[in-house]
């Protein structure tokens, strides 16, 4: 079981030690993303992970990275719909200094107007990027069909024009709500020992932001839409989404294994049927999405415009008999295996092991225990299964997405 430690502030702290290996992941997890932003300011959270990057009083941005890279160590952050988490890879000797580097970063930036003016063209073309692959924008407008313009509806990045817009006084305002210390866990996974981890955010962490959050998100409405965007590209890609389960649902695991047999690989149903069976695509896969109060259960595919409505009609006919007929008890077992595979191999990475240890910590307050987990997805029956899928899952109700050349809106 991971160590865990709240401090006198409210910040939390996670310690999971791994032996036999000689690095450590050290990450700084705050409880803030796009679904805490509203249609003037989206974007901004993923803004501000960009230009916390941009220099300190006592570093420029780019003694951040040179620093970093003289240790061997790896700084990098990324935005999420719910939390922005930053953090530094070293090995266990440097995990002091890199820790230092990343507190300093995170504590101190500047945002100095100029070099924020400076990161808008960055970001500005991250946006471009992602306008110009086709997947991505195919899934933001499921999102938006499925929860509408607000809460999880919104894009991580925002709008150029709402990126154009910020100031350093946007900026801190924000951090001023959001950065608090009762909303940030701090985590460590690796080859480090409670007690220097402990120290290391006493010197560098402790009492050093805001105490109490004031920031909120926007409340969510599922609302089912279809959406479709034409767009001069070679493929039509379509997305359907349905209700899922939120973070806190036990039925989490439930749907993690239903949407295994569906669409979770190479031997999975939509795989099977749509790609090996009908020849219809290359990409086909479903997985589920589980957010503080809801999740949705999303399947994606790429495919020739000219066969698009035959594939979405394809789908929809294998969505409809996994609803109707449920599991079978060797495809039960073998997805059951392939999770519980998933799950141990990923205790073999202290980055993917930080992020679940944050998010876990940062969204229930309780520490992330994989014996346990690991428990209960093994004790899950058959019976429980089919029930599932039989009775809880929708499958009736979607949002769909649609991009595609030579738009036809008749394909759904």
């Amino acid at each position: 079981m991971a160590f865990c430690k709240q401090f006198k502030s409210g910040l939390k702290l996670v310690v999971h030690k791994m032996e036999g290996i000689f690095s450590v992941s050290m990450g700084i997890m705050v409880g803030v993303g796009s679904v805490n932003e509203n249609q003037l300011n989206n974007g901004i959270s993923h803004f501000i992970e960009h230009v916390t990057f941009k220099g300190t009083p006592k570093r420029t941005s780019n003694q951040i990275n040179e620093e970093s890279e003289f240790l061997g160590s790896r700084i990098n952050a990324y935005t999420s719909k719910e939390v922005t988490t930053y953090y530094i890879k070293s090995t266990t000797e440097k995990a002091t200094d890199s820790f230092e580097i990343l507190s300093d970063m995170f504590v101190n930036a500047s945002y100095d107007q100029v070099e924020l003016d400076k990161e808008k063209g960055v970001i500005c073309e991250e946006i471009a990027m992602v306008e110009d692959t086709p997947d991505e924008v195919c899934l933001d407008l499921l999102s938006s069909a499925f929860f509408g313009n607000s809460g999880y509806g919104k894009t991580i990045l925002g709008s150029k024009d709402n990126v154009n817009s910020f100031t350093r006084a946007d900026v801190l305002n924000y951090r001023k709500a959001g950065y608090t210390l009762d909303n940030i866990v701090v985590v460590f996974c690796g080859n480090i020992t409670e007690s220097l981890a402990e120290k290391l955010v006493l010197d560098y962490l402790e009492g050093k932001l805001e105490n109490k959050k004031s920031i909120t998100q926007e409340n969510n409405t599922i609302i089912y839409d279809k959406k479709y965007i034409n767009k001069e590209i070679e493929q039509a890609h379509f997305a359907i989404a349905y209700n899922g389960v939120s973070f806190y649902d036990n039925n989490r695991y439930l749907l993690n294994l239903a949407s295994t047999v569906l669409g979770g690989g190479m031997s999975s149903r939509l795989f099977s049927k749509i790609r090996e069976e009908k020849g219809l695509c290359y990409t086909i896969y479903s997985y589920p999405s589980s957010y503080k109060d809801c999740g949705s259960f999303v399947i994606y595919s790429g495919v020739n415009p000219k066969t698009c409505k035959d594939a979405v009609a394809s789908v929809l006919q294998e969505v409809k008999k996994f609803k109707q007929d449920g599991i079978t008890g060797q495809e039960f077992l073998k997805a059951k295996n392939q999770y519980l595979a998933s799950l141990i191999m990923s205790q073999e990475s202290n980055v993917s092991l930080m992020s679940v240890f944050a998010k876990y910590l940062l969204l229930t307050g309780e520490v992330y225990d994989f014996d346990k987990a690991i428990k209960d997805i093994e004790s899950i029956t058959y019976k429980q299964i089919q029930s599932f899928i039989k009775d809880d899952l929708d499958l009736e109700n979607f949002a769909f997405s649609l991009v595609s050349p030579n738009l036809d809106l008749s394909v759904l």
